[in-house]
This record gives structure tokens, sequence and C-alpha cells, in this order.
């Protein structure tokens, strides 16, 4: 069961590493600044890094979840066992033109 004093020690963490984050950010704008061949490469990467520097617990646009994979999200499966994953959400194929055939056993036709 966690305790109060291990969410109030999360809670530093996780300010003491948003810190780390704005300083690396700020230190690579600075030394990037005036090259533009760096500033292109790092556009990408800087925008990333902005994005989770600024991202709020509870906020209701996309947050970033994977720096490696910014596209993964956030799937809420409502299941006891395990109520979130993270990935990307494939898209289910249509339904076929033609309905099975109605058998007695759920697991007869699943092959």
């Amino acid at each position: 069961m966690p305790t109060p004093s291990n969410f109030n020690r999360a809670k530093r963490m996780l300010k003491k590493l948003r810190t780390y984050l704005g300083r690396v950010i700020r230190d690579i704008t600075r030394k990037i600044e005036g090259n533009s061949g760096l500033e292109v490469g790092f556009a990408q990467l800087l925008l990333l890094a902005r994005r989770v520097h600024e991202q709020q617990q509870r906020q209701r646009e996309p947050k970033v979840y994977s720096l490696h994979a910014p596209e993964v999200e956030c799937i809420g499966k409502g299941k006891a066992h395990r109520p979130y994953e993270f990935g990307v959400k494939s898209p289910s194929p249509p339904p076929s033109a033609t309905p099975r055939a109605a058998s007695s056993s759920p697991c007869e036709g699943a092959a």
C-alpha cells in the first residue's frame, strides 16, 4: 500500500526531473542559437522535449508517453487486472460481407 511519504517523494523527484529537463532545453537552445543547421536538426527533438516539460498530469490534449515513439497513446481497457495499456490503436478490419453461421459452441468456427 503506497504511503503519503512515497507520494511526496515521487512528487519531489518529478519536480527535480522537470527542472533538469528545463535546464537542458535552455542550454541546448542557447548553444545552437544562430546556427541554422543545428536549429533544423534539433527542432523536432526540442519540440518533443518542450511538450514533455509543459504537460500536466490531467491535461486533455495528447500527452507524450514515450520519447522514442511519440505516437504511443494511453488506451483505457476497463479491465480490473490491467485498466490501461500503452500503444497505438490499430484499425479494426471491416466486417465481412457474409455473416458466420450460428454454431452451438462459441469456439467452433474460430480457427
